[in-house]
Protein backbone atom coordinates (compact mmCIF):
# COMPACT_ATOMS: atom_id res chain seq x y z
CA UNK A 1 0.00 0.00 0.00
CA UNK A 2 1.10 3.52 -0.62
CA UNK A 3 4.32 1.66 -3.15
CA UNK A 4 6.12 3.33 -5.32
CA UNK A 5 7.35 0.67 -7.02
CA UNK A 6 5.21 -0.40 -10.09
CA UNK A 7 5.84 -3.97 -9.11
CA UNK A 8 3.75 -4.30 -5.60
CA UNK A 9 0.98 -2.41 -7.50
CA UNK A 10 -1.98 -4.67 -9.24
CA UNK A 11 -2.47 -3.97 -12.16
CA UNK A 12 -6.13 -1.97 -13.30
CA UNK A 13 -7.73 -3.78 -16.13
CA UNK A 14 -11.09 -3.19 -17.64
CA UNK A 15 -12.30 -6.72 -16.59
CA UNK A 16 -11.60 -5.50 -12.86
CA UNK A 17 -13.78 -2.30 -13.51
CA UNK A 18 -16.51 -3.77 -14.92
CA UNK A 19 -16.93 -6.63 -12.42
CA UNK A 20 -16.50 -3.49 -9.35
CA UNK A 21 -19.07 -1.86 -11.11
CA UNK A 22 -21.54 -4.41 -11.30
CA UNK A 23 -21.35 -4.60 -7.15
CA UNK A 24 -21.49 -0.95 -6.73
CA UNK A 25 -24.53 -0.94 -8.56
CA UNK A 26 -26.20 -4.20 -6.52
CA UNK A 27 -24.61 -2.05 -3.42
CA UNK A 28 -26.44 1.09 -4.79
CA UNK A 29 -29.83 -0.50 -4.98
CA UNK A 30 -29.72 -1.96 -1.50
CA UNK A 31 -28.40 1.32 0.13
CA UNK A 32 -31.08 3.31 -1.25
CA UNK A 33 -33.66 1.41 -0.94
CA UNK A 34 -37.33 2.13 -1.53
CA UNK A 35 -36.42 4.17 -4.34
CA UNK A 36 -36.32 1.49 -7.30
CA UNK A 37 -40.29 1.21 -6.29
CA UNK A 38 -40.45 4.58 -6.95
CA UNK A 39 -37.64 5.41 -9.99
CA UNK A 40 -40.86 7.27 -12.17
CA UNK A 41 -42.61 9.55 -9.45
CA UNK A 42 -39.90 10.25 -6.81
CA UNK A 43 -36.52 11.40 -6.22
CA UNK A 44 -34.21 10.46 -2.64
CA UNK A 45 -34.68 13.59 -0.34
CA UNK A 46 -36.11 13.86 3.44
CA UNK A 47 -38.81 16.46 4.29
CA UNK A 48 -39.14 15.91 8.39
CA UNK A 49 -35.83 15.88 10.50
CA UNK A 50 -36.89 14.77 13.56
CA UNK A 51 -40.24 16.86 14.23
CA UNK A 52 -38.55 20.03 12.64
CA UNK A 53 -39.98 20.43 8.68
CA UNK A 54 -36.62 19.89 6.38
CA UNK A 55 -36.86 21.74 2.94
CA UNK A 56 -34.64 19.11 0.73
CA UNK A 57 -33.14 20.74 -2.21
CA UNK A 58 -34.59 17.48 -4.71
CA UNK A 59 -36.95 19.60 -6.64
CA UNK A 60 -33.79 22.39 -7.01
CA UNK A 61 -31.86 19.97 -8.60
CA UNK A 62 -34.44 18.56 -11.18
CA UNK A 63 -35.42 22.21 -11.84
CA UNK A 64 -32.06 22.57 -12.59
CA UNK A 65 -32.01 19.77 -15.33
CA UNK A 66 -35.13 20.58 -17.13
CA UNK A 67 -33.76 24.08 -16.91
CA UNK A 68 -30.38 23.53 -18.60
CA UNK A 69 -32.39 21.43 -21.19
CA UNK A 70 -35.64 23.92 -21.66
CA UNK A 71 -33.01 27.16 -22.26
CA UNK A 72 -30.82 25.40 -24.93
CA UNK A 73 -33.62 23.64 -26.71
CA UNK A 74 -37.00 25.59 -26.62
CA UNK A 75 -35.61 29.23 -25.89
CA UNK A 76 -32.51 29.29 -27.55
CA UNK A 77 -30.87 31.05 -25.30
CA UNK A 78 -28.21 31.06 -22.48
CA UNK A 79 -29.24 28.84 -19.77
CA UNK A 80 -27.05 30.95 -16.75
CA UNK A 81 -29.42 33.77 -17.77
CA UNK A 82 -31.96 32.67 -15.78
CA UNK A 83 -34.86 35.13 -17.35
CA UNK A 84 -37.80 32.59 -16.42
CA UNK A 85 -37.70 32.78 -12.45
CA UNK A 86 -37.49 35.87 -10.07
CA UNK A 87 -39.63 37.48 -12.67
CA UNK A 88 -39.32 40.38 -13.93
CA UNK A 89 -35.72 40.69 -12.94
CA UNK A 90 -34.24 37.41 -13.31
CA UNK A 91 -30.88 36.26 -11.73
CA UNK A 92 -27.81 35.48 -13.01
CA UNK A 93 -27.62 31.11 -12.66
CA UNK A 94 -23.49 31.10 -12.58
CA UNK A 95 -24.06 31.69 -8.37
CA UNK A 96 -26.31 28.95 -8.43
CA UNK A 97 -25.80 24.85 -8.49
CA UNK A 98 -26.79 24.64 -11.91
CA UNK A 99 -24.17 21.86 -12.52
CA UNK A 100 -23.86 22.86 -16.21
CA UNK A 101 -22.03 18.74 -16.78
CA UNK A 102 -24.94 17.39 -14.97
CA UNK A 103 -27.35 19.32 -17.17
CA UNK A 104 -25.96 18.38 -20.53
CA UNK A 105 -25.49 14.42 -19.65
CA UNK A 106 -29.42 15.64 -18.62
CA UNK A 107 -30.23 16.76 -22.02
CA UNK A 108 -29.15 13.53 -23.78
CA UNK A 109 -31.28 11.44 -20.88
CA UNK A 110 -33.96 13.62 -20.94
CA UNK A 111 -34.66 12.36 -24.82
CA UNK A 112 -35.43 8.94 -23.71
CA UNK A 113 -36.77 9.07 -19.96
CA UNK A 114 -38.52 11.68 -17.81
CA UNK A 115 -37.33 14.50 -15.87
CA UNK A 116 -37.40 11.89 -12.80
CA UNK A 117 -35.54 9.24 -14.04
CA UNK A 118 -33.25 11.16 -15.44
CA UNK A 119 -32.17 12.57 -12.00
CA UNK A 120 -32.56 8.81 -10.36
CA UNK A 121 -30.56 7.21 -12.89
CA UNK A 122 -27.69 10.28 -13.03
CA UNK A 123 -27.45 9.91 -8.86
CA UNK A 124 -27.22 5.78 -9.36
CA UNK A 125 -24.20 6.44 -12.11
CA UNK A 126 -22.61 9.00 -9.34
CA UNK A 127 -22.82 5.95 -6.65
CA UNK A 128 -21.81 3.44 -8.59
CA UNK A 129 -18.48 5.67 -10.13
CA UNK A 130 -17.29 7.01 -6.48
CA UNK A 131 -16.76 3.16 -5.99
CA UNK A 132 -15.17 2.83 -9.19
CA UNK A 133 -12.92 5.08 -9.18
CA UNK A 134 -11.91 4.79 -5.78
CA UNK A 135 -11.20 0.76 -6.37
CA UNK A 136 -8.60 2.08 -9.33
CA UNK A 137 -7.07 4.42 -6.68
CA UNK A 138 -6.41 1.51 -4.29
CA UNK A 139 -5.41 -0.91 -6.67
CA UNK A 140 -3.05 1.96 -7.87
CA UNK A 141 -2.03 2.25 -3.78
CA UNK A 142 -0.88 -1.04 -3.93
CA UNK A 143 -4.18 -2.73 -2.35
CA UNK A 144 -5.33 -6.30 -3.66
CA UNK A 145 -8.65 -6.64 -5.09
CA UNK A 146 -10.36 -7.44 -2.44
CA UNK A 147 -9.25 -4.89 -0.22
CA UNK A 148 -9.62 -2.25 -2.58
CA UNK A 149 -13.25 -3.19 -3.00
CA UNK A 150 -13.88 -2.68 0.55
CA UNK A 151 -12.20 1.13 0.05
CA UNK A 152 -14.48 1.83 -3.10
CA UNK A 153 -17.78 0.51 -0.51
CA UNK A 154 -16.61 2.55 2.00
CA UNK A 155 -16.14 5.73 0.59
CA UNK A 156 -18.81 5.87 -1.81
CA UNK A 157 -21.69 4.92 0.52
CA UNK A 158 -20.05 6.85 3.79
CA UNK A 159 -22.61 8.85 5.90
CA UNK A 160 -21.47 12.23 4.72
CA UNK A 161 -22.66 11.18 1.25
CA UNK A 162 -26.09 10.13 2.67
CA UNK A 163 -26.47 12.81 4.45
CA UNK A 164 -26.36 15.06 1.33
CA UNK A 165 -28.61 13.15 -0.64
CA UNK A 166 -31.27 13.15 2.33
CA UNK A 167 -30.65 16.80 1.98
CA UNK A 168 -31.44 16.86 -1.79
CA UNK A 169 -27.87 17.79 -2.58
CA UNK A 170 -27.32 15.92 -5.48
CA UNK A 171 -24.19 17.54 -6.79
CA UNK A 172 -22.61 16.70 -4.31
CA UNK A 173 -23.09 13.10 -4.72
CA UNK A 174 -20.52 13.07 -7.30
CA UNK A 175 -17.76 12.63 -5.04
CA UNK A 176 -15.92 10.25 -7.52
CA UNK A 177 -14.36 13.34 -8.88
CA UNK A 178 -11.13 13.42 -5.95
CA UNK A 179 -10.23 9.73 -6.15
CA UNK A 180 -10.40 10.53 -9.87
CA UNK A 181 -8.31 13.25 -9.32
CA UNK A 182 -5.51 12.13 -6.70
CA UNK A 183 -5.66 8.84 -9.23
CA UNK A 184 -4.58 10.98 -12.09
CA UNK A 185 -1.67 12.91 -10.00
CA UNK A 186 -0.28 9.96 -8.68
CA UNK A 187 0.09 8.12 -12.41
CA UNK A 188 1.71 11.21 -13.38
CA UNK A 189 4.39 11.69 -10.63
CA UNK A 190 4.63 8.05 -10.91
CA UNK A 191 5.63 8.46 -14.20
CA UNK A 192 9.38 8.27 -15.32
CA UNK A 193 8.76 10.76 -18.13
CA UNK A 194 5.36 11.92 -17.72
CA UNK A 195 3.01 11.74 -20.85
CA UNK A 196 1.21 14.97 -22.07
CA UNK A 197 -2.12 12.84 -22.45
CA UNK A 198 -1.83 12.20 -18.72
CA UNK A 199 -1.59 15.82 -17.80
CA UNK A 200 -4.45 16.46 -20.28
CA UNK A 201 -6.41 14.10 -18.14
CA UNK A 202 -5.56 15.32 -14.91
CA UNK A 203 -6.65 19.18 -16.56
CA UNK A 204 -10.03 17.68 -17.73
CA UNK A 205 -11.05 16.09 -14.28
CA UNK A 206 -10.53 19.72 -12.75
CA UNK A 207 -12.94 21.05 -15.65
CA UNK A 208 -15.12 18.48 -15.28
CA UNK A 209 -15.33 18.77 -11.02
CA UNK A 210 -15.61 22.61 -11.89
CA UNK A 211 -19.40 22.30 -14.26
CA UNK A 212 -20.48 19.69 -11.88
CA UNK A 213 -19.68 20.42 -8.27
CA UNK A 214 -17.03 23.85 -7.50
CA UNK A 215 -16.92 22.14 -4.07
CA UNK A 216 -14.97 19.45 -5.14
CA UNK A 217 -13.17 21.24 -7.41
CA UNK A 218 -11.84 23.74 -4.60
CA UNK A 219 -11.44 20.67 -2.09
CA UNK A 220 -9.12 18.42 -5.35
CA UNK A 221 -6.69 21.54 -5.58
CA UNK A 222 -6.22 21.08 -1.86
CA UNK A 223 -6.15 17.51 -1.92
CA UNK A 224 -3.38 17.73 -4.58
CA UNK A 225 -1.61 20.62 -2.88
CA UNK A 226 -1.42 17.91 0.15
CA UNK A 227 -0.85 15.01 -1.95
CA UNK A 228 2.06 16.79 -3.43
CA UNK A 229 3.12 18.13 -0.11
CA UNK A 230 3.68 14.38 1.22
CA UNK A 231 5.26 12.94 -2.22
CA UNK A 232 7.68 15.66 -2.04
CA UNK A 233 10.81 15.93 -4.54
CA UNK A 234 8.77 13.46 -7.12
CA UNK A 235 6.72 16.79 -7.89
CA UNK A 236 9.49 19.07 -8.20
CA UNK A 237 10.92 16.86 -11.57
CA UNK A 238 11.65 19.26 -14.57
CA UNK A 239 9.54 16.57 -16.22
CA UNK A 240 6.89 16.39 -13.34
CA UNK A 241 6.29 20.54 -13.84
CA UNK A 242 6.40 20.42 -17.47
CA UNK A 243 3.25 17.89 -17.49
CA UNK A 244 1.86 20.09 -15.14
CA UNK A 245 2.09 23.07 -17.15
CA UNK A 246 -0.17 20.97 -19.63
CA UNK A 247 -2.66 20.85 -17.12
CA UNK A 248 -2.30 24.34 -16.11
CA UNK A 249 -3.09 25.53 -19.32
CA UNK A 250 -6.09 22.98 -20.10
CA UNK A 251 -7.75 24.38 -16.33
CA UNK A 252 -7.08 28.29 -17.12
CA UNK A 253 -8.61 27.73 -20.53
CA UNK A 254 -11.90 25.41 -19.35
CA UNK A 255 -12.21 27.51 -15.62
CA UNK A 256 -12.36 30.58 -17.67
CA UNK A 257 -16.37 31.57 -18.27
CA UNK A 258 -16.84 30.33 -14.22
CA UNK A 259 -13.46 33.02 -13.43
CA UNK A 260 -14.95 35.25 -15.63
CA UNK A 261 -18.23 35.37 -13.72
CA UNK A 262 -16.99 35.28 -10.02
CA UNK A 263 -14.93 38.07 -10.44
CA UNK A 264 -17.04 40.18 -12.65
CA UNK A 265 -19.24 43.17 -11.19
CA UNK A 266 -22.53 41.83 -10.14
CA UNK A 267 -20.97 38.47 -8.51
CA UNK A 268 -22.11 38.31 -4.88
CA UNK A 269 -19.89 39.54 -2.09
CA UNK A 270 -19.17 38.38 0.93
CA UNK A 271 -17.25 40.28 3.46
CA UNK A 272 -15.42 39.65 6.95
CA UNK A 273 -18.63 41.24 8.88
CA UNK A 274 -21.28 39.91 6.93
CA UNK A 275 -23.43 37.24 8.30
CA UNK A 276 -22.82 35.00 5.25
CA UNK A 277 -19.45 34.62 6.28
CA UNK A 278 -19.97 33.14 9.75
CA UNK A 279 -21.14 30.01 7.72
CA UNK A 280 -17.53 28.96 8.10
CA UNK A 281 -18.21 28.36 11.95
CA UNK A 282 -21.81 27.06 11.04
CA UNK A 283 -21.61 24.91 8.67
CA UNK A 284 -18.73 22.89 10.18
CA UNK A 285 -18.39 19.98 11.54
CA UNK A 286 -18.26 19.23 15.87
CA UNK A 287 -15.52 17.74 17.30
CA UNK A 288 -17.42 15.35 18.57
CA UNK A 289 -19.40 14.69 15.23
CA UNK A 290 -16.65 11.98 13.95
CA UNK A 291 -18.15 9.38 16.62
CA UNK A 292 -21.97 10.34 16.67
CA UNK A 293 -23.65 7.77 14.14
CA UNK A 294 -25.80 10.41 11.91
CA UNK A 295 -29.20 11.64 11.92
CA UNK A 296 -29.82 9.04 8.77
CA UNK A 297 -29.53 6.21 10.78
CA UNK A 298 -32.50 3.98 10.97
CA UNK A 299 -32.23 2.48 14.09
CA UNK A 300 -29.86 4.82 16.20
CA UNK A 301 -31.32 8.57 15.13
CA UNK A 302 -34.12 8.29 16.97
CA UNK A 303 -32.22 7.68 20.21
CA UNK A 304 -29.66 9.94 19.18
CA UNK A 305 -32.10 12.78 18.55
CA UNK A 306 -31.36 15.04 21.58
CA UNK A 307 -27.48 14.67 21.11
CA UNK A 308 -28.34 16.12 17.12
CA UNK A 309 -29.95 18.55 18.11
CA UNK A 310 -27.19 19.89 20.15
CA UNK A 311 -24.61 19.16 17.67
CA UNK A 312 -26.78 21.33 15.16
CA UNK A 313 -27.24 24.38 16.97
CA UNK A 314 -29.69 27.76 15.01
CA UNK A 315 -28.16 28.31 11.97
CA UNK A 316 -26.83 24.41 11.60
CA UNK A 317 -27.92 22.07 9.42
CA UNK A 318 -27.40 18.52 9.84
CA UNK A 319 -26.41 17.64 6.29
CA UNK A 320 -23.68 19.94 7.14
CA UNK A 321 -22.68 19.07 10.25
CA UNK A 322 -22.62 15.11 9.38
CA UNK A 323 -19.18 14.45 10.16
CA UNK A 324 -19.18 10.84 11.28
CA UNK A 325 -16.66 8.26 9.65
CA UNK A 326 -17.93 5.22 11.47
CA UNK A 327 -16.66 3.46 14.34
CA UNK A 328 -15.82 0.06 12.37
CA UNK A 329 -14.18 2.56 10.09
CA UNK A 330 -11.79 4.29 12.94
CA UNK A 331 -11.61 0.97 14.57
CA UNK A 332 -9.73 -1.17 10.96
CA UNK A 333 -7.95 2.44 10.10
CA UNK A 334 -5.99 1.99 13.34
CA UNK A 335 -5.14 -1.21 12.75
CA UNK A 336 -4.10 -1.17 8.97
CA UNK A 337 -2.10 1.84 10.18
CA UNK A 338 -0.06 -0.11 12.68
CA UNK A 339 0.14 -3.00 10.73
CA UNK A 340 1.36 -1.24 7.37
CA UNK A 341 3.35 0.82 9.82
CA UNK A 342 5.45 -2.14 10.92
CA UNK A 343 6.15 -3.81 7.70
CA UNK A 344 7.96 -0.32 7.16
CA UNK A 345 4.93 0.56 4.47
CA UNK A 346 4.98 4.48 4.69
CA UNK A 347 1.33 5.53 4.63
CA UNK A 348 2.15 9.28 5.18
CA UNK A 349 -0.67 9.91 2.18
CA UNK A 350 -3.30 8.67 3.40
CA UNK A 351 -2.70 9.68 6.95
CA UNK A 352 -2.57 12.99 5.90
CA UNK A 353 -5.53 13.40 3.46
CA UNK A 354 -7.94 11.47 6.87
CA UNK A 355 -6.02 14.06 9.39
CA UNK A 356 -5.94 16.96 7.52
CA UNK A 357 -9.15 16.83 6.06
CA UNK A 358 -10.80 16.08 9.11
CA UNK A 359 -9.24 19.67 10.72
CA UNK A 360 -10.52 21.15 8.40
CA UNK A 361 -13.75 20.14 8.03
CA UNK A 362 -14.64 21.66 12.12
CA UNK A 363 -14.29 25.43 10.28
CA UNK A 364 -12.66 27.73 11.64
CA UNK A 365 -12.91 27.92 15.64
CA UNK A 366 -13.89 24.48 17.56
CA UNK A 367 -17.04 23.45 18.84
CA UNK A 368 -17.57 20.81 21.01
CA UNK A 369 -21.27 19.36 21.45
CA UNK A 370 -22.84 22.44 19.94
CA UNK A 371 -20.71 24.88 22.06
CA UNK A 372 -18.04 27.19 20.77
CA UNK A 373 -14.68 27.18 22.42
CA UNK A 374 -12.48 29.84 20.34
CA UNK A 375 -9.70 28.20 19.76
CA UNK A 376 -8.80 29.11 16.56
CA UNK A 377 -8.45 25.97 13.11
CA UNK A 378 -6.87 26.39 9.71
CA UNK A 379 -10.04 27.04 8.55
CA UNK A 380 -9.79 30.42 9.17
CA UNK A 381 -6.80 30.77 6.93
CA UNK A 382 -9.54 29.30 4.32
CA UNK A 383 -12.20 32.42 4.90
CA UNK A 384 -9.63 34.68 3.88
CA UNK A 385 -8.89 33.80 0.40
CA UNK A 386 -10.77 34.98 -2.58
CA UNK A 387 -12.99 32.71 -4.05
CA UNK A 388 -12.53 30.00 -1.52
CA UNK A 389 -14.00 31.71 0.60
CA UNK A 390 -17.39 31.27 -0.79
CA UNK A 391 -17.17 27.47 -0.20
CA UNK A 392 -19.04 28.37 2.88
CA UNK A 393 -19.65 24.97 4.07
CA UNK A 394 -15.95 23.80 5.45
CA UNK A 395 -17.94 20.43 7.00
CA UNK A 396 -18.41 19.06 3.61
CA UNK A 397 -14.37 18.79 3.94
CA UNK A 398 -14.95 15.35 5.69
CA UNK A 399 -15.72 13.62 2.44
CA UNK A 400 -11.84 13.93 1.43
CA UNK A 401 -11.57 13.02 4.77
CA UNK A 402 -13.02 9.45 3.90
CA UNK A 403 -10.76 9.21 1.15
CA UNK A 404 -7.79 8.43 3.42
CA UNK A 405 -9.76 6.65 6.05
CA UNK A 406 -11.80 4.02 3.50
CA UNK A 407 -8.13 2.84 2.04
CA UNK A 408 -6.68 2.66 5.52
CA UNK A 409 -9.54 1.08 6.75
CA UNK A 410 -9.88 -1.64 3.93
CA UNK A 411 -6.00 -2.58 4.47
CA UNK A 412 -6.75 -2.69 8.29
CA UNK A 413 -9.81 -5.24 6.91
CA UNK A 414 -7.01 -7.74 4.45
CA UNK A 415 -5.22 -8.01 7.98
CA UNK A 416 -8.10 -9.50 10.37
CA UNK A 417 -7.01 -12.91 11.38
CA UNK A 418 -8.45 -15.57 11.16
CA UNK A 419 -9.84 -14.55 7.37
CA UNK A 420 -13.24 -15.43 8.40
CA UNK A 421 -13.61 -12.44 11.03
CA UNK A 422 -14.05 -10.27 7.84
CA UNK A 423 -16.83 -10.99 6.77
CA UNK A 424 -18.70 -10.20 9.92
CA UNK A 425 -16.61 -6.95 9.73
CA UNK A 426 -18.39 -6.01 6.46
CA UNK A 427 -22.08 -6.95 8.14
CA UNK A 428 -21.17 -4.33 10.79
CA UNK A 429 -19.61 -2.24 8.43
CA UNK A 430 -23.37 -2.06 6.68
CA UNK A 431 -25.39 -1.75 9.61
CA UNK A 432 -22.81 1.55 10.65
CA UNK A 433 -23.49 3.03 7.52
CA UNK A 434 -26.78 2.22 7.35
CA UNK A 435 -29.49 4.47 6.26
CA UNK A 436 -32.30 2.49 4.54
CA UNK A 437 -35.42 3.20 3.90
CA UNK A 438 -33.60 6.44 2.01
CA UNK A 439 -36.65 8.75 2.38
CA UNK A 440 -38.34 10.16 -1.22
CA UNK A 441 -40.53 13.17 -2.71
CA UNK A 442 -42.85 13.16 -4.77
CA UNK A 443 -42.41 14.72 -8.28
CA UNK A 444 -46.25 15.06 -8.55
CA UNK A 445 -47.99 18.22 -8.58
CA UNK A 446 -51.37 19.59 -8.17
CA UNK A 447 -53.92 20.54 -10.71
CA UNK A 448 -53.73 23.87 -11.23
CA UNK A 449 -50.10 23.18 -12.68
CA UNK A 450 -51.49 20.45 -14.92
CA UNK A 451 -53.86 23.72 -15.73
CA UNK A 452 -51.61 26.33 -16.29
CA UNK A 453 -49.52 23.83 -18.91
CA UNK A 454 -52.84 24.14 -21.27
CA UNK A 455 -52.60 27.46 -21.73
CA UNK A 456 -50.45 28.76 -24.46
CA UNK A 457 -49.13 31.99 -24.15
CA UNK A 458 -45.85 34.17 -22.47
CA UNK A 459 -47.29 35.48 -19.21
CA UNK A 460 -45.80 35.19 -15.63
CA UNK A 461 -47.54 33.84 -12.68
CA UNK A 462 -47.19 34.41 -8.91
CA UNK A 463 -48.01 32.61 -6.53
CA UNK A 464 -49.69 33.28 -2.87
CA UNK A 465 -47.94 32.77 -0.53
CA UNK A 466 -44.79 33.99 -2.24
CA UNK A 467 -41.41 31.80 -1.98
CA UNK A 468 -38.21 33.35 -2.96
CA UNK A 469 -34.78 32.34 -1.57
CA UNK A 470 -31.04 32.22 -1.61
CA UNK A 471 -28.34 29.86 -0.14
CA UNK A 472 -28.00 32.77 2.84
CA UNK A 473 -31.92 34.29 3.01
CA UNK A 474 -35.51 33.37 2.71
CA UNK A 475 -38.18 35.36 2.03
CA UNK A 476 -41.99 35.20 2.12
CA UNK A 477 -42.97 30.97 2.93
CA UNK A 478 -40.12 28.68 2.21
CA UNK A 479 -41.56 26.12 -0.86
CA UNK A 480 -39.36 24.70 -3.57
CA UNK A 481 -42.60 22.60 -5.37
CA UNK A 482 -43.28 25.90 -6.51
CA UNK A 483 -39.98 26.62 -8.46
CA UNK A 484 -40.48 22.67 -9.72
CA UNK A 485 -43.94 23.14 -10.82
CA UNK A 486 -42.13 25.24 -13.75
CA UNK A 487 -40.98 21.98 -14.94
CA UNK A 488 -44.43 21.34 -15.82
CA UNK A 489 -46.11 24.60 -16.58
CA UNK A 490 -43.45 25.87 -18.21
CA UNK A 491 -44.45 29.74 -18.23
CA UNK A 492 -42.26 32.81 -16.16
CA UNK A 493 -42.52 32.67 -12.01
CA UNK A 494 -41.72 35.83 -9.78
CA UNK A 495 -40.95 32.92 -7.32
CA UNK A 496 -37.38 31.10 -7.16
CA UNK A 497 -34.67 29.94 -5.03
CA UNK A 498 -30.77 30.30 -6.46
CA UNK A 499 -27.45 29.71 -4.51
CA UNK A 500 -26.52 33.51 -4.72
CA UNK A 501 -28.66 36.22 -5.03
CA UNK A 502 -26.99 39.99 -5.16
CA UNK A 503 -28.24 42.67 -2.70
CA UNK A 504 -29.28 44.07 -5.36
CA UNK A 505 -31.75 41.88 -6.51
CA UNK A 506 -33.27 41.43 -3.21
CA UNK A 507 -33.44 45.17 -3.20
CA UNK A 508 -35.99 45.15 -6.61
CA UNK A 509 -37.94 42.61 -5.45
CA UNK A 510 -38.81 44.25 -1.91
CA UNK A 511 -39.39 47.38 -3.52
CA UNK A 512 -41.62 46.33 -6.16
CA UNK A 513 -45.45 46.73 -5.31
CA UNK A 514 -46.91 43.39 -4.42
CA UNK A 515 -44.56 41.33 -4.91
CA UNK A 516 -42.39 43.25 -2.00
CA UNK A 517 -45.92 43.10 -0.03
CA UNK A 518 -45.77 39.27 -0.31
CA UNK A 519 -41.98 38.56 0.03
CA UNK A 520 -42.15 40.89 3.41
CA UNK A 521 -45.76 41.21 5.05
CA UNK A 522 -44.74 42.20 8.36
CA UNK A 523 -43.45 45.04 6.58
CA UNK A 524 -47.29 46.15 5.10
CA UNK A 525 -48.34 49.32 6.41
CA UNK A 526 -51.47 51.60 5.03
CA UNK A 527 -49.20 53.53 2.67
CA UNK A 528 -48.01 50.47 1.81
CA UNK A 529 -51.57 49.03 0.64
CA UNK A 530 -52.27 52.48 -0.68
CA UNK A 531 -49.17 52.35 -2.77
CA UNK A 532 -49.82 48.38 -4.21
CA UNK A 533 -53.57 49.52 -5.10
CA UNK A 534 -52.77 52.63 -7.02
CA UNK A 535 -49.16 51.02 -8.55
CA UNK A 536 -49.95 47.44 -8.31
CA UNK A 537 -52.11 46.68 -11.52
CA UNK A 538 -50.08 48.66 -13.88
CA UNK A 539 -46.97 47.04 -12.39
CA UNK A 540 -48.10 43.46 -12.79
CA UNK A 541 -49.78 44.03 -16.50
CA UNK A 542 -46.67 45.36 -17.40
CA UNK A 543 -44.76 42.12 -17.15
CA UNK A 544 -47.41 40.31 -17.78
CA UNK A 545 -47.86 38.55 -15.06
CA UNK A 546 -51.15 37.42 -15.76
CA UNK A 547 -51.52 34.39 -13.22
CA UNK A 548 -52.00 34.15 -9.70
CA UNK A 549 -52.03 30.80 -7.80
CA UNK A 550 -53.46 30.97 -4.60
CA UNK A 551 -52.42 27.75 -2.27
CA UNK A 552 -54.69 26.15 -0.01
CA UNK A 553 -53.13 27.27 2.76
CA UNK A 554 -53.89 30.36 2.03
CA UNK A 555 -57.35 30.24 2.17
CA UNK A 556 -59.23 32.52 4.54
CA UNK A 557 -55.95 34.05 5.89
CA UNK A 558 -54.48 37.67 5.51
CA UNK A 559 -52.94 36.67 2.36
CA UNK A 560 -56.31 36.06 0.84
CA UNK A 561 -57.96 39.13 2.16
CA UNK A 562 -55.02 40.90 0.56
CA UNK A 563 -54.78 38.97 -2.95
CA UNK A 564 -59.34 40.02 -2.72
CA UNK A 565 -58.60 43.15 -2.45
CA UNK A 566 -55.16 44.61 -4.38
CA UNK A 567 -55.58 42.79 -7.10
CA UNK A 568 -57.85 43.32 -10.29
CA UNK A 569 -59.11 39.61 -10.66
CA UNK A 570 -60.96 38.99 -13.90
CA UNK A 571 -62.26 35.43 -13.23
CA UNK A 572 -61.31 32.50 -11.42
CA UNK A 573 -61.13 28.96 -11.32
CA UNK A 574 -61.12 26.72 -8.50
CA UNK A 575 -59.80 22.90 -8.12
CA UNK A 576 -60.53 20.02 -5.72
CA UNK A 577 -57.23 20.56 -3.50
CA UNK A 578 -58.23 23.90 -2.25
CA UNK A 579 -56.35 25.89 -4.66
CA UNK A 580 -57.42 28.61 -6.88
CA UNK A 581 -56.11 30.12 -10.17
CA UNK A 582 -57.15 33.89 -10.35
CA UNK A 583 -56.70 35.34 -13.53
CA UNK A 584 -56.05 39.12 -13.95
CA UNK A 585 -56.50 39.17 -17.47
CA UNK A 586 -58.56 36.24 -19.51
CA UNK A 587 -56.37 33.46 -20.12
Amino acid sequence: MCASRPEQRVPIGFRDLGAAAVLYTFITAVATWPLLLHFRDRVPGAEWWHSQKFLPESLINLWNLWWFRYALLELGQDPFDGTYILHPFGANLWFHTLAPLHGLIGIVLQTFVSLTVTQNLMLLFDLVMAGVCTFALALHLGLGRAPALVAGGIYAFSPTVFAHLFAGHYELIATYWLPAMLLSFLRLIDLPVPRPWDAAVLGLLFVGAAYSSQYYCVYGVELLIVAAIVRGRRTLRPATLRAFAVTAVIVLIGWGPLLWAFMGASAPRLDAGGEAFADFDHHSGDGIGFFVPPFTHPLLAEPLGATHERLNPPGCYPQETTTYVGWVVLGLALLGAVARWRAREPLRLLLAVALVFSVLSLGSHLRIVGGMTGIPLPGLLLEQLPLLRLARAPGRHIVVAMLGFAMLAAAGWHQLRPSWLRWPALAFLALDFAAMPVPTVSTEVGPVYRRLAEIPGDFAVLEVPLSVRDGHVGAGVADNRQIFAQTVHQHRIVSGQVSRLPQEKWQALVDAPIIGTLLRPDWANAQTLRRDRAEGPAFLSRWAIDAVVVQASARGTAWERYVESVLPIHSRERFADGTQLLWLRGP
